[in-house]
């Protein structure tokens, strides 16, 4: 992505789906439950809030993108949470830098705030040494304490330092830097597919239609190889939805995405399921996004690509027609 996003998305939309999480802790890949942080997380890498998790009747709690670094084991995060609605958060670590436009955090300087939730905020960063644009995903200072969600970034990080596909979004780095822990990603540049539909929609009138079925089948061109390439290494992203799939580009309302210059992307590894980790008549605490998930992973079955692919049938249906 490059810095040419459309500010309207950084407020959550109407439409914004909730994300599943189970309230009994999570064993192998899965994130811990708990009690949690309140109100809508960030969930993407781009310039749109990410939608909230709930966890079965406990409290909203924001998943958060995680990372690692190359050649390392996949860590699952299963440390205690910190305690919910009225818990005196940590203060911010002594000697943290401030985040904001100008800032420095390493040899990367701050331009703009892309997006925020409970738990984290992206920006769009330039690196004074490379050159280029990045974004960068941070934990709030307050949580880095937390041991589960520096393990939940670090978790996602060496699911995404395994995958290398042009169609899954680019892991840089992990690094900790003046007293924050962030993740380096690529910078897309366009809106995430719900924020496309959210803004045609309201160009076309709330009740008009969806994706065409040509615009329908280009995304599942452009997915397909990549859900066969996670799958060959034995992942399986748990919440595909339009609100983790991006385009690659700036487009319009009223843009033909068959004729347009983007690629669809797909985000937000933060509750992908490792196959090597399963264990033989393991059950798995349901998590994901309740419209978009498959029976089998609702009622605890340990998840497969066959879920992902059930997922993305969903999804394409719910642009199609307006709802999953």
């Amino acid at each position: 992505m490059d810095g040419t996003m459309d500010d309207e998305r950084r407020d959550a939309g109407d439409g914004d789906e909730r994300t599943l999480h189970s309230g009994a802790t999570p064993q192998g890949p899965d994130r811990p439950g708990g009690d949690s942080p309140e109100d809508e997380h960030e969930k993407t890498i781009v310039e749109e809030v990410v939608e909230p998790t709930i966890h079965g009747g406990a409290e909203p709690e924001p998943t958060i993108v995680s990372h690692a670094g190359p050649g390392t084991e996949r860590t699952t995060a299963t440390a205690a949470r910190p305690a919910g609605r009225g818990a005196t958060p940590a203060r911010e670590p002594a000697g943290s830098i401030p985040l904001e436009p100008g800032a420095r955090v390493g040899s990367y300087r701050l331009e703009r705030m892309i997006g925020k939730g409970a738990q984290g905020s992206v920006w769009h960063a330039f690196n004074e040494v490379a050159e280029r644009d990045f974004a960068l995903k941070f934990i709030n200072s307050e949580l880095l304490r937390a041991k589960w969600a520096t393990a939940s970034m670090r978790s996602e990080a060496n699911v995404l330092f395994d995958l290398t596909h042009p169609s899954i979004v680019r892991l840089n780095n992990i690094e900790q830097v003046g007293g924050h822990l962030f993740l380096v990603m690529e910078l897309i540049g366009g809106p995430s597919l719900q924020g496309f539909l959210k803004d045609r929609r309201r160009e076309r009138g709330i009740d008009g239609p969806g994706l065409s079925v040509g615009e329908c089948l280009w995304i599942l061109e452009e997915l397909a190889p990549a859900l066969d390439y996670a799958a060959g290494e034995g992942i399986t992203h748990r919440d595909i939805k339009p609100g983790n799939l991006m385009l690659s580009a700036p487009v319009t309302a009223t843009s033909d995405l068959t004729e347009c210059d983007a690629d669809v992307k797909l985000c937000d590894f933060g509750i992908a399921f490792v196959e090597q980790e399963a264990r033989e008549g393991e059950k798995i605490n349901p998590t994901g996004t309740p419209p978009y998930m498959a029976p089998e992973v609702i009622e605890g079955e340990v998840p497969t690509w066959r879920a992902d692919v059930y997922s993305l049938a969903a999804t394409i249906y719910a642009m199609h027609r307006g709802e999953p």
